[in-house]
């Protein structure tokens, strides 16, 4: 039976082996490690990823793949199929005790922020993650302070992890061929201060970035509801004037601090 293109798996194949073969070393597997393939589709990455000598688990939503997965890789004893999607998966089912996982794949690219969210969720339980998606999504993720590109997704992504670019994709080395170009975006988690409450931190940046236009003084006033005498104390330690896209991750993880000084921070 012919495959199938859903539109609403946003699926992109990745042919290009020469690509995959990068993907694969910009991992930087060790022997017993346990990697998790997002979205496994005809199985081209996973056939690459087969080969090294680490535990594979892939992830496919589309049933079409399933009997071509298993007729392929359903002989292997170190690799295994898990149906169902992602964002609604608990990795610490799969992924065995204090065994980091290293995740992978070609991420749809209607919801790549929505799984990157998803995922850091379970970031004491992941190393490092490498993902093929679009290129103007990794130039989001990695934006650095006072650039066009920053908001919600960079400085959250940036809390959890060191994001770089390592390199372009062509749209030609996907299947069916998309209207736009990718990159190979490479996450390595990072420790997160355990005074700050995560909630309390991702609602002052999705505040401060509401109105991007706005100043942290308008955006706090208006869209957090502080009163004018805690802005007041805001303002001997923190200039108000600036937009949120001048602020440095530390500096939102300071403001977070101030702004609930007098609640429970810890989670």
């Amino acid at each position: 039976m012919p495959l199938r293109w859903k539109k609403k798996f946003g699926q992109h194949l990745l042919h290009d082996h020469n690509i995959i073969r990068k993907i694969v070393t910009s991992l930087k597997l060790s022997p017993g490690e346990c990697v998790i393939e997002i979205g496994s589709g005809s199985g081209a990455l996973t056939e690459f990823l087969a080969a090294e000598p680490v535990k594979l688990i892939a992830i496919e939503l589309d049933p079409q793949f399933y009997d071509i997965f298993r007729q392929k890789f359903g002989s292997l004893s170190s690799v295994k199929l898990v149906t169902g999607d992602i964002l609604k998966i608990d990795l610490t089912e799969l992924v065995p005790e204090n065994t980091p996982a290293v995740i992978t794949g070609n991420l749809p690219y209607n919801i790549t922020s929505q799984i990157l969210f998803h995922l850091f969720e379970y970031r004491d339980m992941i190393s490092r993650m490498v993902f093929t998606v679009q290129k103007e999504v990794a130039q989001r993720i990695t934006a650095p302070v006072r650039s066009k590109d920053r908001g919600i997704l960079s400085v959250i992504s940036q809390f959890y992890a060191d994001p770089a670019i390592l390199f372009p994709v062509s749209r030609n080395c996907f299947f069916p061929k998309p209207h736009v170009d990718s990159a190979v975006l490479a996450l390595d988690m990072k420790p997160i201060p355990d005074d700050v409450s995560l909630d309390k931190f991702r609602k002052l940046v999705r505040t401060c970035f509401g109105k991007r236009r706005k100043t942290l003084r308008n955006s706090l006033s208006r869209s957090a509801g502080l009163p004018d005498v805690k802005l007041v104390e805001l303002e001997s330690e923190f200039d108000l004037n600036r937009r949120p896209e001048e602020l440095e991750v530390s500096e939102f993880i300071d403001l977070t601090r101030a702004v609930y000084a007098h609640e429970n921070m810890v989670e």
